[in-house]
């Protein structure tokens, strides 16, 4: 017995040891080593709001904080009332902030007078900032344009957070561009905000135009900059050669780049000129943003000159957006030309993704139908299929459909083209390959195909028993959104209200044991075709999704995938296991949405709704601050910025690595 005592003494104190060396050899141990923070994260987890709302009242200072914090992801309507009655009793700073922050999320109109009224009653400047950005978000820029001489000019940077994200929710609001023409000389914060407003409000803002260009000298920092030249150029429409000076002087891709964003709101041909220079650029990004330009406008640019421009270019991404507009504008015979040429590319290219920009120049020339129709249908590549599928679906929403449908009529006695499209769309669906019945379930919906309130598929609801059985195929949670899109197409074949979305089951619970052993400072190393990116993670605010993240590479999810969306001057993203970005697993996480802002260089998870994600991940270009408290941020690039502004779509990431302390 004595003996059994003895063994079992030194066994326990065996194991602590290796336990303690254990945790020391991780580094710093993060805030869920203490039982009640872990508690409170976990309710949140569960969404689990009627125990949460009990920590509102907690007596420690700091878990009253979480508690608040945490209702920011939770969109409870039952915790608003709680919510407001910290901000105005609560005696610790830090506490209603973290409430008022919460509040904000719920971007509820009825709020922003209860908002207000604290506001003016709260003492703490750190608080009245959060109440300010608050009422932004709750489209308060009405209220706080009325009262604008009861706010203290301390409040002008937390003013132009504030009408940044009202603008956000409704970028109609055309009475606000004095008061950011004002906010915009203010260096810093406000200037940025100011700026981001400006760049993404729908009216005129040609009188900010003098006052912004006063302004472009003088500020040194790229992502201020890169907005005011977007301001610049979206309101200098009739100050050509001024912002035709500014691109070729500019050093900095970004901000060529948002010179180049900006003039696609010009009406006048002049942006041509710009353009056909911003093809020549030395950065891919922009010789991308001007041939999609060229795409999304009518324009009369040289085709000798885009012909040599294709030629020498060496994105495919870009060769082959120009290779659709230059099949676009070609007669028939030069027409048949190109599209030969582009057969004969796409049967040699190995490339799934150059296979699909091929594929999406060849939907330029309705004569490609037939071939397009082909490879969809036998294709085993997911990705090729999509690809094509998409090329049909920008035939049949063009413009020039009417004269598509009368030269197929003339031809083709059995059926008439929109007939046909209708049989191809469900032939697609009934494939049950998940990006398939998402675009198709979509585009059946899509009214303004035939400009009317009628389906694109007029047949009773009762006759789509296809749509049931492409739910019946899809395995949630992985393949949510197309079984949401289904559901969608279900509800307005019936008449039913179209809005509303699927929420997943909670499926996937922390894993606590994880989220203890890793530190708060660490590191992993991204390792790409191109170099090593380099960044840490924010287990402290996003433990749920950092421990899903590190399980996933520790299971070495994430070797060998490709990026499948690059947005230049946006986002690069990875983590899709189809590789087109509808694949996900078959656990989701909860968002888990912070005071973290999304800037240059910052790690997000993709999710097409809240509570949805998964495995996608992304790092933005630059700040872009419209993701504030809408996606989760959970991590940072530390190092190799110059490599992840070079990475194109079909980048491979040949591995992700926790690095050691």
């Amino acid at each position: 017995m004595m003996y059994n005592l003895i063994i079992k003494k030194y066994f326990y104190s065996h194991c602590l040891v290796i336990c303690t060396f254990f945790f020391l050899s991780c580094g710093e141990t993060n805030q869920f080593k203490k039982d009640t923070i872990r508690h409170v994260y976990n309710f949140a987890d569960e969404r689990n709001s009627e125990i949460l709302i009990e920590y509102l009242q907690y007596e420690s200072d700091e878990i009253r904080e979480h508690a608040c914090l945490l209702f920011g992801s939770m969109n409870s309507k039952d915790a608003i009332g709680p919510l407001l009655k910290v901000v105005q009793t609560d005696k610790i700073a830090g506490v209603r902030k973290a409430a008022v922050f919460a509040l904000g999320q719920y971007q509820l109109e009825t709020l922003r007078d209860s908002l207000y009224k604290c506001f003016k009653l709260e003492e703490s400047a750190s608080v009245k900032n959060e109440l300010m950005i608050a009422i932004g978000k709750c489209d308060g820029a009405e209220i706080l344009l009325k009262n604008r001489k009861e706010i203290d000019s301390d409040y002008n940077e937390s003013l132009a957070k504030a009408l940044f994200y009202s603008i956000r929710k409704h970028p109609e609001q055309s009475n606000i561009v004095p008061i950011l023409t004002e906010l915009v000389t203010i260096d810093g914060e406000c200037r940025f905000y100011a700026a981001s407003a400006l760049s993404k409000i729908k009216a005129d803002i040609s009188s900010s135009h003098d006052k912004i260009k006063s302004l472009i000298s003088q500020e040194i920092n790229v992502s201020t900059r890169s907005v005011l030249l977007k301001c610049i150029a979206i309101s200098g429409e009739n100050d050509f050669v001024y912002i035709e000076n500014l691109f070729k002087s500019e050093k900095e891709y970004l901000c060529r780049l948002s010179i180049v964003r900006g003039i696609s709101s010009w009406k006048s041909s002049s942006s041509l000129k710009l353009i056909q220079q911003a093809r020549s650029d030395e950065h891919p990004h922009i010789r991308e943003a001007a041939a999609e330009y060229l795409l999304n406008h009518e324009n009369d640019i040289s085709l000798d000159l885009l012909k040599k421009c294709i030629s020498v270019e060496k994105s495919p991404r870009t060769k082959y957006y120009e290779y659709e507009y230059l099949l676009s504008k070609s007669n028939t015979q030069e027409a048949f030309d190109i599209s030969e040429l582009l057969k004969k590319n796409f049967a040699s290219e190995k490339d799934e993704y150059v296979g699909g920009y091929i594929v999406k120049a060849l939907s330029a020339d309705f004569t490609n139908l037939r071939f397009l129709e082909e490879e969809c249908f036998n294709t085993s590549s997911i990705l090729i299929r999509e690809f094509c599928f998409e090329a049909l679906l920008k035939i049949r929403s063009s413009k020039r459909f009417p004269e598509y449908a009368a030269s197929w009529n003339k031809t083709t006695s059995t059926q008439s083209l929109e007939e046909h499209f209708k049989e191809v769309i469900l032939d697609c669906i009934a494939t049950y390959d998940v990006s398939l019945v998402a675009l198709g379930a979509a585009y059946l919906r899509d009214t303004s195909l035939l400009g009317s309130s009628k389906s694109v598929l007029p047949i009773p609801y009762a006759d789509v028993k296809f749509l049931d059985d492409a739910m019946s195929k899809m395995r949630l949670p992985r393949d949510i959104e197309s079984y949401t899109e289904l559901l969608k197409t279900m509800r307005f074949l019936e008449g039913k209200a179209v809005d509303g979305e699927l929420k997943p089951e909670f499926n996937h619970p922390i894993d606590w044991d994880l989220v203890e052993r890793i530190p708060v400072d660490q590191h992993i190393a991204i390792v790409t075709e191109f170099g090593n990116i380099e960044a840490e993670l924010w287990v402290n605010d996003a433990p749920g999704t950092v421990a899903n993240f590190v399980k996933l590479i520790q299971d070495q999810f994430y070797t060998n995938k490709r990026l499948h969306r690059v947005v230049p001057g946006f986002v690069i993203q990875d983590g899709c296991p189809r590789g087109d970005g509808f694949g996900s697993t078959m656990q989701t996480i909860r968002s888990e949405f912070t005071h973290r802002n999304f800037d240059e260089g910052v790690l997000g998870m993709a999710s097409a709704r809240p509570d949805n994600e998964s495995c996608q991940w992304f790092i933005t270009h630059t700040r872009t601050p419209h993701l504030n408290g809408r996606y989760t941020a959970f991590g940072k690039v530390t190092k190799g910025m110059d490599i992840v502004h070079r990475l194109e779509i079909g980048a491979k990431i040949l591995r992700i690595e926790l690095l050691p302390d």
